[in-house]
């Protein structure tokens, strides 16, 4: 059983990502209102939020408004997230960035949940690799995990808004590749 934590004023967003994993992953979710405290950190540098390391947050899926960095960023221009899954099963996500086309935004959520959730989930097999973003204009590296290299698959990494948009324009219609797809 898993919960869904959402910030005040994101219930509809809760319900979107608990019907989601219910209905790809055959999962139970339940939601509740939270104001996060324990799972978030202000970063005075970075001007948003990074994301604590607790065991606390175990099978808890996080919803917020906040701008969200990973843990140990410290480039506020190179290093903001969409999501991010801890290794204590429990996951994150922003909305702040996936508001900007309401005709995507549930779309977008959608896909971005099942993709944290898949890193619990899905077996990662040979065909993923190490995905580091560099920043071009920077070179600001920001290891992002492993990935299915697979870029119609929802296992596949994302670090912008149009190359999430790209992506689901493309996604295989029940979001896996053959490999990744859960039995």
């Amino acid at each position: 059983m898993y919960t869904v934590l959402f910030e005040r004023g994101l219930e509809k967003e809760a319900k979107t990502v608990r019907n989601a994993l219910r209905k790809v992953y055959g999962v139970k979710c339940a939601t509740e209102e939270s104001d996060l405290s324990g799972l978030l950190r202000w970063g005075k540098i970075l001007g948003g939020y990074v994301i604590r390391r607790t065991k606390k947050f175990k099978n808890k899926i996080a919803l917020t408004k906040k701008e969200l960095f990973p843990y140990g960023s410290k480039s506020k221009a190179d290093d903001w997230i969409f999501g991010y899954s801890t290794n204590q099963k429990s996951f994150i996500i922003s909305v702040k960035r996936l508001k900007s086309d309401p005709k995507l935004y549930r779309k977008r959520l959608e896909s971005i949940a099942v993709h944290e959730l898949g890193h619990w989930l899905v077996k990662h097999t040979k065909h993923y690799k190490l995905f580091v973003w560099v920043n071009p204009k920077t070179g600001h590296r920001l290891n992002l995990g492993m990935h299915c290299m697979d870029k119609r698959c929802v296992m596949s990494q994302t670090v912008d808004i149009r190359q999430l948009d790209a992506h689901l324009k493309n996604a295989y219609k029940g979001y896996f590749c053959k490999k990744c797809r859960p039995k």
